[in-house]
């Protein structure tokens, strides 16, 4: 490479220079080094960890494990989940305002205006059902039925289901 680089070099001397030929007897004068200010410490691209590989490198800790914390069992009265709570149990041993509820259970009795009994397998409650949400289909207290709401808990007084959906339950 280095003498096809010197031939096209003699080709386009001789040229340049109408014909006669020059003499490249002596090299050209070497470039030199740029001042230190500009120089760059040279530092390989690559460090090399264990260059003959005749020992094994040296193994990692292994992390230190947290301290086991101390098991606390939760109480039976606190709910894990979230979603609506499913018996009527479950809302007495914790009733919070608001808290949204899906029930099924039977309507027991009329107890006065927009208050009736609901009863599940588990406890009974009073329900509060507005007319408008009363069902389009008769029911008694032998028709499961399936009930949405939430709980309505006042001080002082026991906490109620207000309904806002009530159905024959599909058995």
């Amino acid at each position: 490479m280095q003498q096809r680089f010197m031939l096209v070099s003699l080709i386009l001397a001789t040229a340049a220079f109408g014909g006669t030929t020059l003499s490249l007897a002596q090299e050209p004068a070497p470039i030199p080094p740029p001042p230190p200010a500009m120089m760059v410490p040279a530092t390989p691209a690559v460090t090399v960890v264990n260059p003959d590989l005749t020992t094994a490198p040296a193994p990692v800790p292994a992390p230190t494990p947290a301290p086991a914390l101390a098991a606390v069992p939760a109480p039976v009265a606190v709910r894990t989940s979230s979603g609506p709570l499913k018996t009527v149990a479950e809302i007495l041993q914790n009733p919070t305002d608001d808290q949204k509820v899906h029930l099924k259970g039977y309507v027991l009795k009329k107890l006065g205006v927009e208050k009736y009994s609901f009863r599940d397998a588990t406890a009974e409650i009073r329900l509060e059902i507005e007319a408008e949400n009363l069902p389009t289909v008769a029911i008694d207290d032998k028709t499961l039925v399936e009930i949405l709401g939430e709980v309505e808990k006042d001080f002082m007084v026991s906490p109620e289901v207000d309904v806002y959906i009530i159905k024959p339950a599909a058995q």
